[in-house]
């Protein structure tokens, strides 16, 4: 009897001190047999939120994202020693979900034999408030991301689906309230070294998660349902296999919610002109913006092209020069001018036209902006060429865009903003207003590589 007491000890010490193995043999209890499969991923998942303060774990639908999340809640109340006191704040996109899963969380507990001498001090079945009766205590708030509590500062905070159910597209000026909300006080509602723990389903190309992708002081994954389909591997093979879920794709949901909902393919993403993988294809790292004149290595067989989109007073202007040789577009330079007014705007490119030796811009002259320069001379109507966004002309100017693309016959700078810019235009070639503009960068470059005329080089002297 006292040996078998020493080995249940020495048990539940090792899941106090990790939480892989808390969610591999402790866990489970609090499920029937029937409604419990192993999940191997998770238990990497379990490595990554106790060796990291900080995660972003971005994952297929039902594959226990919140689940996992359940289980470091429980962990955390189970290791608790006496006199510790935790705060937690669990965050979704509102209250409701927050509260539905809290809920579950104390459900869970009450379902675990290894909680049976844990004491409940509330009396509702949303709020979570334990302690083991030795001075220790771990509460943990639902609220959402929204409505929460700014003078709140607790150990941590868990995100989970704060940008709502992912089968609903958000206004994408409630996604720029939500990233901003998450920047500036979300990130600051943990105590020094306390932590934050980030699950769902990302919504777009400028949510938080790709947001957080680059950034060093997150631990970042993302777990797709299918992770190989050539060789038919997938994420959760002892509950969805590859047959079962290619019956989710073609019978249940379809390939477009199938991408979305267990492919991590974000909402608007699969509207969108280029896929981001498609797009990135082309876009060098290494490659860095020209800081030499091109009289330095323009020749007889080298054209400078730029574009020039021009924006409105509630986004801005985008210009991009590319260098085509041998049939292939470099990218040189790019800039948004933001907030610029005209005069600035031509100024800084007449100089840039001298410093890369610019054969020719195409301008977006649809609202016919730049009369007043071409009147007075002001730009030179040798080099810029005015372009009226048709539909026709639009399409035209998209297509050979992708058809450069596709052939790898251009290379992108590595810029964030221009590539998310791209990337936020869809296939009927409309954008949504944000922070960042209106798709402008989409445009300064489609109209740099549009030419429906080769046009003859020169060389300046």
């Amino acid at each position: 009897m006292e040996q078998a007491y020493e080995e249940i000890k020495e048990y539940s010490q090792k899941a106090k001190e990790s939480f892989p193995f808390f969610i591999k043999h402790i866990f489970p209890l609090s499920f029937k047999k029937t409604q419990f499969s192993r999940a191997p991923h998770t238990w990497n998942w379990a490595e990554r939120i106790q060796k990291n303060k900080r995660t972003a774990t971005l994952s297929a639908r039902k594959h226990l994202k919140s689940t996992t999340i359940y289980a470091y809640m429980m962990w955390l109340i189970f290791k608790l020693v006496s006199n510790e006191k935790e705060s937690w704040l669990y965050m979704s996109y509102n209250q409701k979900m927050s509260t539905y899963h809290t809920e579950n969380i104390k459900i869970l507990i009450q379902s675990n034999p290894f909680f049976s001498g844990i004491k409940d001090l509330t009396h509702g079945s949303t709020q979570i408030d334990y302690t083991w009766g030795k001075g220790d205590r771990f509460r943990c708030m639902p609220s959402g991301i929204l409505t929460f509590n700014r003078g709140w500062h607790g150990d941590g905070v868990i995100c989970d689906d704060i940008l709502a159910d992912p089968t609903n597209e958000l206004n994408f000026t409630v996604i720029d309230k939500i990233n901003r909300t998450f920047r500036e006080q979300v990130m600051s509602l943990p105590k020094e070294g306390g932590r934050i723990h980030l699950v769902g389903t990302a919504q777009h190309q400028q949510d938080l998660f790709f947001q957080l992708k680059d950034n060093t002081g997150w631990d970042w994954a993302e777990y797709r349902a299918i992770t190989n389909e050539a060789n038919k591997m997938v994420l959760w093979p002892e509950l969805f296999s590859y047959e079962r879920l290619m019956e989710i794709r073609d019978i249940e949901v379809g390939e477009k919610a199938f991408k979305k909902e267990y492919m991590c393919s974000p909402i608007w993403s699969e509207e969108a002109y280029f896929q981001r993988e498609e797009l990135m294809s082309v876009v060098d790292p290494n490659l860095e913006e020209s800081k030499v004149s091109a009289s330095t290595y323009k020749s007889r067989q080298t054209l400078i092209y730029a574009g020039y989109d021009i924006g409105k007073k509630t986004h801005p202007s985008h210009f991009t020069v590319f260098k085509l040789f041998k049939g292939h577009w470099t990218q040189l330079y790019e800039i948004f001018m933001d907030g610029w007014d005209y005069t600035k705007q031509i100024e800084l490119i007449n100089g840039l036209v001298e410093f890369f030796l610019i054969d020719v811009i195409n301008y977006d002259d649809t609202r016919s902006e730049l009369e007043s320069f071409r009147e007075r001379r002001i730009i030179n109507p040798r080099i810029w060429n005015p372009v009226v966004f048709k539909i026709s002309t639009k399409f035209d100017m998209a297509s050979n865009f992708s058809r450069l693309v596709n052939k790898k016959n251009i290379t992108l700078l590595n810029r964030q903003r221009m590539i998310d810019s791209i990337l936020s235009v869809s296939n009927e070639l409309k954008a949504p207003e944000s922070i960042l503009g209106h798709g402008d960068a989409f445009w300064g470059v489609a109209l740099a590589l549009y030419s429906k005329v080769p046009y003859k080089p020169y060389i300046a002297v």
